[in-house]
């Protein structure tokens, strides 16, 4: 089943460009990863450093072999580096409604 990924942090002072840059580096390969629907960044108009990614995947076992993917790799670390906040609790799962 299609299921959405939502995830909420908010970024360092002036970690803006680094995590562009990076995300820029690496959407190539996460938006071509098998299972992979479609990925969003969109930010808080009123604050800019509070970012929220919005991913699609066909599945909640797609993404979760992705997230392992990019854990072992590291990304996950250095995209950390650039976040304020961050916890489990900003990542939710959402399931289409058939709507």
């Amino acid at each position: 089943m299609t299921i959405h990924v939502i995830m909420e942090v908010t970024l360092k002072d002036g970690a803006e460009q680094d995590f562009r840059d990076f995300m820029l580096e690496i959407m190539p390969d996460t938006r071509a990863y098998p299972g992979a629907v479609n990925v969003e960044f969109t930010r808080n108009a009123d604050n800019p450093n509070e970012l929220m990614m919005v991913e699609k995947w066909d599945s909640r076992e797609a993404y979760e072999k992705y997230l392992a993917w990019r854990m072992e790799g590291g990304v996950m670390a250095r995209m950390a580096d650039t976040f304020a906040s961050f916890g489990l609790s900003m990542v939710r799962f959402f399931e289409f409604m058939g709507i």
